[in-house]
């Protein structure tokens, strides 16, 4: 072999000897509560410590942290909405009783009315979901920059669980009832788009209008898609998959999907039924986001964030973020 082959073949075994660099960064070490949230560059983590009060943290991809004040003390973060533009959270405030809250991304957070049922972002708007008396319900759409207000009022019992992107919200009603709904309406007009029947399974919104679910059975779960040309429910893809850890982008669902006791892995699901996985076997997660560029989620007692590698994930490094016992 010349001295050129051999200093080749030198560096190939080199480079293949070195291991993958992970595709995601680790953000936080924290369990978070509940939610978590992509907001552009950065994610969204609530966090309560054992016998402490909650903390609510912007932090960046690039190591970056910042602390978002709440109005009044916390013991549990319940749900977090946020974009590039703005947030809302519900939490459980100390002494009892919820605290909601939206605001500019990175705060100032200031309360929402005490009616809220449910939270949802799309742009620089807060979606909030009301009950009415008479079995009626009401969404409000705040403008975080101008502070304009806009209501849309609706007909329906048991009103629950609002989603919004782009121009679209959804929101179920005769939640619980064996008769649950999912009504699609077109913020811009507040008009009805469509509505689908679903068997109380847990949902997303893309930004087209496109209904995502994941529907449990007794040994696996149904990954199902609607849309307003066709409404029928119908099942892409079949899986063991957590049925509330879901997140819609414009082209996919995001999924957690059983990898054995105690663990998962994150896969993506495409409307042709194509299933990607994006990570690989992680202690369970208990928390995801994705907007179709970066991809969160909590996994044992720490968050990740960073896109989905378009080969074979890499490990991250998990010392420390196995689940306490």
């Amino acid at each position: 072999m010349s001295p050129r082959a051999a200093a080749i073949a030198l560096c190939a075994s080199l480079v293949g000897a070195t291991p993958a660099a992970a595709d995601y960064t680790r953000v936080a070490q924290v369990k978070p509560d509940d939610d978590v949230a992509v907001a552009g560059s950065a994610v969204v983590v609530g966090a309560t410590p054992p016998n402490g009060v909650s903390t609510l943290t912007l932090h960046g991809l690039d190591g970056s942290l910042r602390p978002i004040a709440f109005p009044q003390p916390t013991q549990f973060v319940e749900e977090i909405a946020a974009n590039s533009s703005a947030m809302a959270v519900i939490t459980q405030t100390v002494g009892g009783g919820s605290g909601h809250y939206s605001g500019p991304l990175g705060g100032p957070l200031r309360r929402l009315p005490s009616t809220v049922i449910d939270i949802a972002m799309t742009g620089d708007t807060v979606v909030t979901l009301h009950r009415r008396r008479d079995d009626r319900g009401r969404l409000e759409l705040r403008n975080v920059r101008t502070r304009s207000l806009r209501r849309i009022n609706f007909t329906g019992e048991r009103p629950a669980i609002v989603t919004a992107a782009g121009r679209y919200a959804a929101f179920a009603v005769n939640f619980a009832t064996g008769r649950e709904t999912i009504v699609v309406l077109d913020l811009n007009t507040g008009r009805e788009r469509y509505r689908v029947r679903t068997p109380g399974a847990f949902y997303g919104l893309a930004r087209n209008g496109r209904l995502w679910f994941v529907v449990r059975d007794k040994r696996s779960s149904r990954i199902m898609t609607a849309t307003r040309s066709r409404p029928r429910l119908r099942t892409v893809a079949r899986m063991p998959a957590h049925p509330y850890e879901l997140a819609v982008s414009p082209r996919e669902v995001a999924v957690a999907r059983d990898a054995g006791p105690g663990h998962s892995e994150i896969v993506l699901v495409r409307p042709d039924g194509t299933v990607r996985a994006v990570t690989p076997r992680v202690p369970a997660v208990d928390a995801l986001a994705y907007d179709g560029t970066t991809l969160a989620f909590g996994a044992g007692t720490c968050v990740f964030a960073g896109p989905p590698p378009a080969g074979t994930p890499a490990m991250p490094a998990l010392d420390g973020c196995e689940p306490r016992r």
